[in-house]
């Protein structure tokens, strides 16, 4: 009998994995394939823009097409991160000694622009030569989604900080701005359900994964992430990150009112 029950757990176990299998493939492959029209029409955009060939009363209609493409190609971009991640085994992850601080102003160099558009200051305090043990790609993602949705749910003439301090090994690294916030709930909802709908203070669409995303790949590299948010107060997000091969963060912590996304 207890033969039996083991063999069908097995095999529901192997149709659950070939299931998850499928579906983490079908996701790449819709996002690659959606990556390139949308490609093709931001440079139309841009073209029609750089030209000045679109008459006055349709240039806010332009924009708003702009910051829309710009969401969904995020959103893909996650996507297409996402479904590698869940797809990938221990054996094909690899960690280094990394220079997080230069990962830091790479992501600030090319967000410089999205912040400038909307007036906002970027404070960089990341002393330099800031090092962790980690995935160095994984963690310039995580970076960049960080900071980029800081600059989407902060107001024009806003701030958001990024700054870094090593402490007992471990490297922390803080994203704070005085945006929007958001709710508790709001938060939960994101980290548990891994989906929110939501819209940045100048009409950017956000779905919550790129949160979760930052989430799993901190985790991954064996360090742990805090979210603390006030609604029209700002959010302020911390992660540690291990200095050296075998740490582990004990643990994850969520707390205060949650994080934007």
């Amino acid at each position: 009998m207890l033969q039996k029950q083991y063999e069908e757990t097995g095999r529901q176990l192997s149709k659950w994995k070939e299931q998850c299998e499928h579906k983490d493939k079908v996701l790449s492959v819709i996002a690659h394939d959606l990556k390139s029209p949308l490609s093709s029409l931001g440079s139309l955009l841009g073209l029609l823009d750089a030209d000045g060939g679109v008459p006055a009363e349709y240039q806010q209609v332009v924009e708003l097409l702009k910051i829309q493409l710009g969401s969904v190609s995020e959103l893909l971009d996650n996507l297409l991160r996402w479904a590698a991640l869940s797809s990938r085994t221990e054996d094909e992850h690899f960690c280094s000694s990394a220079d997080v601080s230069q990962l830091i102003r790479q992501s600030l160099l090319l967000l410089s622009s999205a912040a400038a558009d909307k007036g906002i200051i970027l404070l960089d305090q990341v002393p330099p030569g800031q090092q962790a043990y980690v995935n160095a790609d994984e963690i310039a993602v995580t970076i960049r989604n960080l900071i980029h949705n800081a600059i989407k749910f902060t107001r024009s003439g806003g701030l958001v900080r990024i700054s870094a301090r090593s402490e007992d090994n471990w490297l922390l690294i803080e994203v704070a701005d005085n945006g929007v916030g958001i709710s508790e709930a709001q938060l939960d909802k994101i980290l548990n359900a891994g989906y929110n709908s939501s819209f940045g203070t100048n009409g950017e669409k956000g779905c919550g994964l790129g949160l979760v995303l930052c989430r799993e790949y901190v985790a991954a590299n064996h360090g742990c992430m805090e979210v603390h948010s006030r609604l029209n107060e700002g959010t302020t997000v911390r992660i540690a990150l291990p200095m050296s091969g075998g740490r582990k963060c004990a643990k994850e912590e969520q707390s205060g009112a949650g994080s934007h996304v």
